[in-house]
């Protein structure tokens, strides 16, 4: 008996740590609609900062929502320079009921070597998803990030 009850305390141990280290939740402060994953236009990795065809540097990206868009809703990728406090440009896509993905080329004022971009959902002016979930996502011209979408 005792050896049963050893091997359950120790078999506890094993989980507690396991279950203490899990990701963060998306902290999505609305409907599924604003639910946003912000990601390249392929939707393989993270948006994309490179020279158009012209050769004018252009970040893009990919908004998808969780369920079809909201008329109500408003879904913008928003391109800073790489300090994250002045804005380059933008784009904004108003929400129709039925699509799930916006497709975006934004070519940041300069062209800088580097920008940091950040895409929102708001309903009536406020926030209901932002992503990345802090701050905004770091990019150089002509450089591959890879890994996977911001949520």
């Amino acid at each position: 008996m005792r050896t049963i009850t050893l091997l359950a305390v120790l078999s506890m141990a094993l989980v507690i740590p396991a279950t203490g280290v899990t990701a963060p939740s998306d902290p999505v402060k609305g409907p599924a609609c604003g639910d946003i994953t912000f990601s390249d236009p392929d939707q393989a990795g993270p948006p994309v900062y490179r020279s158009d065809i012209t050769g004018i540097p252009t970040v893009f990206s990919s908004v998808t929502t969780q369920k079809p868009s909201c008329s109500h809703m408003a879904y913008t990728v928003t391109v800073y320079d790489a300090t994250g406090t002045t804005v380059l440009g933008a784009q904004t896509f108003n929400g129709d009921d039925s699509a799930s993905l916006f497709q975006s080329a934004v070519s940041p004022t300069g062209g800088p070597s580097q920008v940091c971009v950040v895409a929102t959902s708001t309903r009536n002016g406020k926030v209901v998803d932002v992503a990345p979930n802090t701050g905004c996502f770091p990019l150089a011209l002509n450089s591959s990030p890879g890994g996977s979408g911001l949520n």
